[in-house]
């Protein structure tokens, strides 16, 4: 029979948020079951504040932690994870401004692409507006009154939270996916074009000695 094991914390990956701070410390309670759960309760209020699991956690490792750059020790320093976040949403943005804008002089020009060259070049074009709009609202997200009605802005920008896709919540997940696969099906098609210009300049060093 398995006992719970119990530890008082301040904060740990899933609780280092602000919003918790009015219920640190915590006694996180490891009930030692199938799941792997973990119960974080308050000691200011003895209230279960969370609940995790072990494949939740494992999820959001490869997902939201990855996704907002979230590692404890990072985000615990609100100013210096605050900063990071501009400075790569900035980035980001203008990066992907000079893709766009690249990638409409290649097209003007009718430069020869062939094969996944093709691929990434169409593909990149077609997700541009998406793209920019997703990006450039990363960056809303960070820097407060940049704009009026930001908030209605970076729900529209970013989660397509608009009308009439709000009112057909099938229809908006939908368009969610299709942009995501859209989304992936470029950013593999440029890991792959990398990867052959990695083996042919290994191949043409190799061929030098």
């Amino acid at each position: 029979m398995s006992h719970a094991n119990i530890d008082r914390i301040d904060y740990d990956q899933w609780t280092v948020v602000g919003e918790f701070d009015i219920d640190r410390p915590f006694y996180r309670v490891a009930l030692g079951d199938d799941a792997g759960t973990e119960l974080y309760v308050s000691s200011a209020t003895g209230d279960i504040v969370l609940s995790t699991t072990q494949n939740g956690r494992l999820a959001n490792y490869l997902g939201s932690v990855v996704h907002w750059i979230y590692p404890a020790g990072l985000r615990h320093n609100r100013q210096a994870w605050s900063v990071l976040m501009r400075l790569l949403s900035l980035a980001a943005t203008l990066g992907a401004v000079a893709g766009v804008a690249v990638g409409l002089v290649r097209l003007r020009t009718r430069a020869a692409y062939v094969g996944l060259q093709r691929w990434h070049h169409v593909l990149g074009l077609m997700m541009a507006p998406f793209i920019l709009c997703w990006i450039f609202s990363g960056l809303l997200s960070t820097i407060d009154g940049l704009f009026p009605h930001e908030d209605e802005l970076f729900r529209a920008l970013h989660t397509l939270d608009f009308p009439p896709l709000t009112s057909h919540p099938v229809l908006r997940t939908g368009a969610i996916v299709a942009l995501c696969l859209f989304g992936l099906a470029f950013s593999l098609t440029g890991v792959m074009l990398a990867l052959q210009r990695l083996r042919m300049t290994f191949a043409k060093a190799k061929g030098n000695f």
